[in-house]
């Protein structure tokens, strides 16, 4: 009599991305990595955060409401936390008058007290493996296409509604380049899970099936 042999089952790579949206409270954190947008942090630790911005901008995408956390003070409080940025840069701290932090590009060459030093995003790998083209509308397409190059099994979304009442136009076009990578994920076998109330794959208004009245 053969004996049967059962497989294991094989453990998912869950990559949960988490906004600022009001679903960023929900993600978890005891399934899969937390790959966060700009202050995203403020809803737990985050293992991965993207600060996709230009040095200059990037200050202004950490605002919570009215005040802006200081870099230095969040990367001491997440010292284990991955900064991914566009270019490979030192965060230093700025030994002469001015500015709070420097953003080094010569990580070779200290100015100041070193923070961290970020890890440079696969720009090259994302044109040519994901869009096929110069295509992201937004950070969320980044980190979409950062999941899929590192195979990721099911990809969540948490803080990611992209709808404002405040800047609709932003989304606009934002909206359609992220649908474009979930597509592009799920064809791939990637399991993707999306929050209620969030515009991707939505309509803006209530008809969202063709031919039907809601």
């Amino acid at each position: 009599m053969t004996k049967q042999v059962i497989k294991p089952r094989v453990k998912e790579k869950v990559i949960n991305i988490i906004g600022m949206g009001w679903s960023g409270q929900q993600a978890p954190f005891d399934c899969g990595e937390r790959w966060g947008i700009n202050c995203s942090y403020a809803y737990g630790a985050l293992d991965k955060v993207f600060w996709m911005h230009q040095p200059a901008l990037i200050p202004q995408s950490l605002r919570l409401g009215e005040h802006t956390k200081s870099i230095s003070h969040i990367i001491k409080q997440f010292p284990d936390m991955e900064i991914i940025t566009l270019c490979k840069m030192s965060i230093e701290l700025n030994p002469n008058p001015g500015p709070e932090i420097i953003f080094n590009f010569d990580v070779n060459k200290q100015i100041g007290e070193r923070l961290k030093v970020t890890t440079e995003y696969p720009v090259l790998d994302y044109d040519g493996k994901i869009t096929q083209c110069a295509y992201a509308t937004s950070t969320l397409m980044y980190i979409i296409g950062l999941a899929i190059l590192q195979n990721a099994d099911r990809i969540r979304l948490y803080g990611v509604e992209l709808f404002s009442r405040l800047n609709v136009n932003e989304y606009e076009f934002e909206r359609q380049g992220v649908e474009h990578l979930l597509f592009m994920a799920m064809g791939k076998g990637i399991k993707v899970e999306i929050p209620f109330q969030c515009m991707i794959t939505a309509s803006n208004n209530t008809n969202n099936r063709y031919g039907y009245q809601s």
